[in-house]
């Protein structure tokens, strides 16, 4: 640091013209003991590192470093630095980081896979049955093509009562000579896809070796419930207050005479005497009170129990992003694609090794997805968000993004951070896409 200065008071530090604005500064505050940065790039190393600051591999220093928050500037970057990520939470020794950028659109585990081969080119007929219901026998003429065997084969399922709608769907692969059935939904727990063909042509082989979207994974431990600052447990509670508010001011539940620890937090036009006397008892009327039984239905941290407890998404993805199979086409597939996603996003400088190249990412947990978004502003000014926006990364949004948590819930569902509630919640089908948002921590 070029230039390090000393005040007695925050006035004394603002009254200072003589400062330079275009190097890099460091002023000590001796009242707050606060530290200020100013100027532009301002580097430091990890023991300087803060919340907001930017994460930076330097090919000068062949190490990580640190932009202080609200001094990145593109313009004069010097050569060699590459923005990675923003810190978003720190502890003495660790610092949190999260990427730049989503690692994409992901489900959190692969559908189920069967394909149907050997058709007879003179013609035949079969049946296919998932689990014990059968459809109606499926005829194709001499010489059909793969493409009108799937549209017979998607027609007798439907009647059967596996719907496109259900997630069922039928393709012709021409490559693999086959007709390809797949399940992506939650529901009906498959434990088996087989064939009957009198003539012993027609055959099915199951692709996926396990019902990924509706068993549990045997992987990580299974979260049913997360804990709120109230004391209950739910499949849900607040994450990001400013917008779990908001939210639940004007939709909240219409309930009456609700209990304490009831799980579906009340609108604020119900939040009265006369509808909730409850309620009214215990926190007292008006908005100060309506504020502080919402604060209460937000998550329990740092001491607490379920879900919440969850912290280590660098162990879920890993075990997570292992498991795979070998799909139609010959290739290997993840079998779960958003921890996948996750642990093979990285930063490459040829020439370099960073330390976060892919395999030292991962999905977060339900305590790191927490400690993510439980700052950000709706308006995005906040700390992290700030940095995310200059280097030109993706924001971190409390409004709107679904975010995936490494987190799993139950043998159907998985954890995730919604924008549109603010909520971490257990209640989204393992079939969803959702957003993939990478961290790491050193």
């Amino acid at each position: 640091m070029k230039n390090i200065n000393k005040y007695t008071n925050l006035a004394e530090y603002v009254a200072d013209t003589n400062r330079p604005t275009n190097e890099s500064t460091v002023s000590s505050i001796d009242e707050s003991k606060v530290l200020k940065f100013d100027g532009k790039n301002v580097l430091v190393d990890k023991p300087g590192a803060g919340i907001g600051d930017i994460l930076v591999y330097n090919t000068k220093t062949a190490s990580l470093q640190f932009i202080k928050l609200d001094t990145y500037n593109a313009a004069t970057l010097p050569a060699g630095i590459t923005p990675i990520g923003v810190v978003y939470y720190r502890t003495e020794n660790r610092v949190n980081v999260v990427a730049k950028n989503n690692a994409g659109s992901a489900k959190w585990a692969a559908e189920y896979i069967v394909k149907l081969s050997g058709f007879d080119e003179a013609g035949g007929s079969f049946t296919v049955t998932v689990n014990s219901t059968s459809t109606a026998s499926i005829t194709y003429a001499a010489g059909a093509s793969l493409a009108t065997i799937a549209t017979a084969v998607a027609s007798a399922l439907d009647v059967a009562g596996f719907k496109s709608s259900g997630g069922w769907s039928v393709a012709a692969n021409v490559a693999a000579n086959c007709v390809v059935i797949t399940r992506n939904n939650y529901t009906p727990a498959i434990t088996g896809i087989s064939v009957t063909d009198t003539a012993n042509k027609v055959v099915a082989t199951t692709i996926t070796p396990k019902d990924y979207q509706c068993t549990l994974s045997g992987l990580v431990t299974a979260y049913g419930s997360i804990t709120r600052k109230d004391g209950g447990s739910s499949s849900y509670a607040g994450a990001n207050y400013p917008k779990f508010y908001d939210f639940y001011y004007n939709n909240g539940a219409t309930d009456t005479n609700q209990a304490l620890q009831a799980s579906s937090p009340v609108r604020y036009s119900v939040f009265n005497a006369v509808s909730n006397p409850i309620l009214t008892a215990y926190y007292g009327t008006g908005e100060a009170a309506y504020a502080a039984y919402i604060q209460d239905k937000m998550v329990k941290y740092p001491y607490s129990k379920n879900a919440i407890i969850d912290d280590d998404g660098f162990k879920n993805t890993n075990k997570l992003a292992t498991e795979s199979f070998i799909d139609v086409d010959g290739t290997t597939k993840p079998a779960y694609p958003a921890a996948f996603n996750a642990k093979n996003y990285g930063v490459s400088i040829p020439g370099y090794t960073t330390g976060l190249e892919p395999g030292a990412w991962w999905l977060p947990a339900n305590r790191e997805m927490y400690l993510l978004v439980k700052d950000v502003l709706l308006n995005s000014l906040d700390p992290v968000n700030r940095s995310l926006t200059a280097i030109g990364g993706d924001r971190v949004l409390a409004s709107g993004a679904v975010y995936w948590c490494s987190s799993e819930s139950s043998s159907t569902n998985a954890w995730f951070y919604t924008g549109a509630y603010s909520t971490l919640s257990n209640y989204i089908m393992k079939s969803t896409p959702n957003s993939c948002r990478p961290v790491t921590a050193f």
